[in-house]
């Protein structure tokens, strides 16, 4: 703690003094022995500076801290978080790896179980994508990803649901850090809205659900919640702020060019994106 101290009156560089030193002072209070002990080195301090500034949602994430220190000369290079981060092109959910999906034969946007596998740009099948309905009636789906990891193992991501509700499509993804950047929530998501299509025409559009405090989340926020205030702490608009979240590039990608707000809370934001 001592140290922690002496880097902040030694380093300091945020935007407010008085405030800065609040900040930390309840980082400190509220997180764990692996945050004090990487804010306890220069670098990591300074790391959290940065975030602390520019990216406040995400100055507490251990991952996030642990890549900004190791980069701070490529993030004073790229001059600030922001366009660093914009070059890195780091873990919005953009098929980075340009996969393919290779669907089974006859496919339809109806088809359940097995509906395809994920191709690498080099044609390595990655995993198998299978769809089914929650239960025989229902309009809800629950979609699954089988894959391998680099050391052999065969695992199964089962967090990949759609939903009706109240006429919006809902979707409710939490794809693990290994996966994110290969397309996966990209196809799943439009195999969604092709499926509604057909099966549920009268929908109205999507709506985001995105919560700040939920305990399935690393930090207890989904990546889509952080984007958007994020954004919005750079002064952009609601509309702006909810089309640079993965769900808002997803939904426009789809046709659904209008995004209008309905609870922006402390650890709630919904958002209904319509054509």
């Amino acid at each position: 703690m001592k140290k922690i101290i002496i880097l902040f009156f030694v380093l300091h560089s945020c935007f407010s003094y008085s405030q800065c030193l609040k900040v930390l002072v309840e980082d400190l209070a509220k997180n764990s022995k692996e945050f004090k002990a990487i804010v306890n080195e220069n670098s990591g301090f300074k790391a959290w500076q940065v975030l602390a500034e520019h990216a406040p949602t995400l100055r507490t994430d251990i991952s996030e801290l642990s890549l900004v220190s190791q980069n701070l000369e490529a993030i004073e290079k790229a001059g600030g978080y922001t366009k660093w981060k914009a070059l890195a092109n780091v873990g919005k959910g953009e098929n980075t790896f340009k996969n393919t999906v290779k669907f089974v034969d006859n496919y339809k946007p109806t088809s359940t179980g097995k509906i395809g596998e994920v191709v690498s740009e080099n044609g390595e099948v990655l995993g198998t994508l299978y769809k089914q309905k929650k239960y025989a009636n229902s309009t809800n789906l629950d979609y699954s990803y089988k894959y391998k990891t680099p050391s052999g193992n065969v695992k199964t991501l089962d967090k990949l649901k759609i939903e009706i509700s109240d006429d919006f499509i809902e979707f409710d993804f939490n794809i693990p850090a290994e996966l994110k950047g290969q397309g996966i929530g990209s196809v799943v998501f439009e195999d969604g809205i092709k499926y509604y299509d057909i099966k549920n025409p009268d929908y109205k559009g999507v709506r985001g659900r995105w919560e700040g405090n939920n305990p399935n989340y690393p930090d207890g926020m989904s990546d889509n919640f952080k984007v958007y205030k994020e954004a919005k702490l750079a002064k952009k608009s609601d509309e702006i702020a909810a089309f640079e979240t993965w769900t808002g590039k997803q939904a426009k990608k789809n046709g659904f060019t209008k995004a209008k707000v309905v609870t922006d809370d402390k650890d709630l934001v919904l958002i209904e994106f319509t054509k």
